[in-house]
């Protein structure tokens, strides 16, 4: 029987530890830790396994890892785009002893999507999955990440790593260049991308723009406010930036569908969008992502799906070591 293969999904915020064997089981042990609590990666996993009470020798026991993280993976090493961590896979093999994978966090979910159970996924309007199309994956958190899978020829997957997150925001709407030409005031630079607005900072950015468009004096408001406002209460502006977000969302995947003629489906995921879950079906986003002009039976024939497993990342990270 294989040994025990240690995964990490890393955020900006948080970092999720577990041991999983194969993707087509749970992973266990799951524990969660916030990322300004330690300096560095290593620390916060000497923590993972004082805590789950390992001996030297269980330690010793397990050889393989695979961590994703929310950043790109350069020289196999990240530096978190939203978050202090330095993750570098050459110290951490070494240090630990470990075939050591290192992988972006929405290229973990890429790899998790062929093991997902349907009770994980909640389908968002019609259409049906081409079987051996690509599959793209997107979501907001901390940050907007954006990867996608296509099949090879021996019948698996070749997932893409990228940073999608980071291209320029396109409005499509009156309000969304309104909306545009304040982001460019106040963001240094004047470049919004897509990620300003489709992450948790980004829904409250989009909460002061709207305040301003309708001269509305408001406090700040932190997502988790702007989300339960806005579900709770159908008149405020809460309830109306939530729905923007949604439409937007929507747009980008949309968008990304397009790129990729991802046919196999669209996944959404992100601790934003989970917090969404009850709202995203009845919003815009399927509506905004069918209205794609000529292409718009292209992207009406294509599933999209929210992730609402607990950890699909972390099983992504089991795949993905698995491969090696």
């Amino acid at each position: 029987m294989a040994g025990p293969i240690l995964v990490a999904d890393i955020g900006g915020t948080n970092v999720r530890f577990g041991l999983g064997t194969e993707p087509q089981k749970p992973v266990e042990q799951i524990l969660k830790y916030q990322i300004s609590t330690f300096p560095n990666p290593e620390t916060a996993v000497r923590k993972y396994f004082d805590d789950l009470g390992l001996s030297e020798a269980e330690i010793g026991g397990i050889k393989k890892a695979c961590f994703a993280a929310a950043g790109p993976v350069e020289d196999d090493v990240v530096s978190l785009t939203n978050g202090s961590w330095l993750i570098d896979k050459a110290h951490i093999a070494r240090l630990f002893d470990l075939d050591f994978l290192l992988i972006n966090d929405f290229s973990g979910l890429a790899n998790a999507i062929p093991y997902l159970p349907e009770r994980e996924l909640l389908k968002l309007g019609s259409g049906e999955p081409v079987e051996g199309s690509p599959k793209a994956i997107f979501g907001p958190g901390t940050g907007l990440g954006v990867s996608g899978a296509v099949p090879d020829r021996a019948g698996g997957w070749i997932v893409l790593s990228g940073e999608g997150g980071h291209v320029a925001f396109a409005p499509r709407r009156e309000i969304e260049d309104r909306i545009l030409q304040i982001l460019r005031r106040r963001i240094p630079g004047g470049r919004v991308s897509a990620e300003r607005l489709l992450c948790g900072s980004g829904l409250e950015m989009l909460f002061e723009a709207l305040a301003e468009i309708e001269q509305i004096p408001v406090l700040p408001q932190s997502a988790k406010e702007i989300v339960e406002t806005g579900m709770a209460e159908e008149t405020s502006l809460q309830r109306q930036t939530i729905s923007l977000f949604c439409g937007l969302l929507g747009k980008f995947g949309g968008d990304l569908a397009l790129t990729l003629g991802s046919r196999g489906g669209v996944y959404l995921a992100g601790g934003v969008a989970l917090a969404l879950r009850d709202f995203l079906p009845t919003s815009a986003f399927r509506t905004r992502f069918e209205d794609k002009g000529r292409m718009q039976k292209f992207n009406a024939d294509i599933p999209t799906y929210l992730l609402i497993g607990d950890t699909p990342a972390l099983t992504g990270c089991v795949a993905a070591a698995s491969y090696t």
